[in-house]
């Protein structure tokens, strides 16, 4: 082993370093202590991934494989990240929550821009949100609202979140029509609430189906061999093949 691959296996070890580990359930992943995000950290990943790989074929000299390392973690920091099932679990849990505090401000008379940011407040001394947290929209159209926009361009942004979408449509049928919308508000944390369960259920679903093929796999010589290799052996006796 030369030197080139002796360093492209140790910035291999190295990138192991940066990958972020698995998310508690239902909470928002945070910066380390580097103070770099996933995506930053899933760039660093790819790039000294693709630098070991061509490294150690020695396909083409080092500089093209560096270069070739910094296009691909390029592509990787700008590629947008797919949120987990728990990390979209855990922001509708914080949706809802968002969504009943509004309710409660909207019912006490508070316009709804000064809730939004009052309840942004709050959130966020409990827990920093990260750069794709849905909160951070409601923090634009709040923001939006405090300019003095119009509600129907305010919560434009909204529309883009699936989460979203229908607490917006209630609030610019709230503007248009006078209609209340803390009711609507309440039925947006509902919903909310029965997808988390929905998801809920459907993990547990799979998760039975994953344990049942272990089991599956440990019954299956015990069936081959009390099962059906004596009805095998009985018909060959029968067929007087020997």
């Amino acid at each position: 082993m030369n030197g080139a691959q002796s360093a492209a296996i140790c910035l291999t070890g190295l990138g192991f370093l940066v990958i972020p580990g698995p998310l508690p359930f239902g909470s928002a992943p945070r910066l380390g202590r580097t103070g770099w995000s996933p995506r930053s950290r899933r760039a660093v990943v790819v790039g000294i991934g693709v630098l070991a790989a061509s490294v150690v074929t020695a396909w083409w000299p080092w500089w093209i494989a560096l270069i070739l390392a910094l296009a691909a973690g390029a592509v990787s920091l700008q590629a947008p990240e797919r949120r987990s099932p728990a990390r979209r679990t855990g922001d509708r849990q914080r949706l809802a929550v968002h969504a009943d505090l509004l309710a409660a401000c909207l019912e006490s008379g508070m316009a709804i821009g000064a809730a939004l940011k009052a309840i942004s407040s709050v959130l966020r001394a409990l827990d920093e949100p990260d750069p794709d947290d849905p909160l951070l929209v409601l923090d634009s159209v709040s923001a939006l609202l405090a300019l003095g926009a119009d509600p129907e361009r305010a919560w434009d942004a909204a529309d883009a979140h699936p989460d979203l979408v229908g607490l917006a449509a209630a609030a610019r049928r709230s503007a248009a029509g006078g209609t209340t919308f803390a009711d609507a508000v309440r039925e947006h944390a509902a919903i909310l609430r029965r997808a988390v369960g929905d998801a809920a259920e459907r993990s547990a679903g799979r998760a039975g189906v994953a344990m049942t093929a272990p089991l599956g796999l440990c019954f299956l010589p015990a069936f081959l061999c009390l099962g059906l290799a004596p009805v095998v052996v009985g018909l060959l006796g029968s067929l007087h093949l020997f």
